[in-house]
């Protein structure tokens, strides 16, 4: 695993919220399948973790051109 954000110093009872984003380089790496992301939250005397699954299912691409590409003649 990788730890993504770690902090420190929170009062108690504060609301927090977390995001994780991926560029689209990011996003490629990671393969088709399940995964889970785990967050563990610690007050120094006790530790409780939650998990979350999903599934990358990435069966094609598209390409668009955003203008025509030039040729001589028919494309056969």
């Amino acid at each position: 695993g990788k730890t993504a954000k770690t902090r420190t110093g929170v009062a108690s009872g504060t609301a927090l919220t977390f995001e994780q984003t991926a560029s689209a380089a990011g996003f490629q790496k990671i393969l088709n399948g399940n995964h889970t992301i785990t967050v563990e939250v610690s007050d120094g005397k006790e530790t409780v973790s939650t998990s979350a699954t999903f599934t990358k299912a990435v069966h094609a691409a598209s390409v668009t051109l955003a203008e025509p590409l030039a040729v001589e003649g028919d494309i056969t």
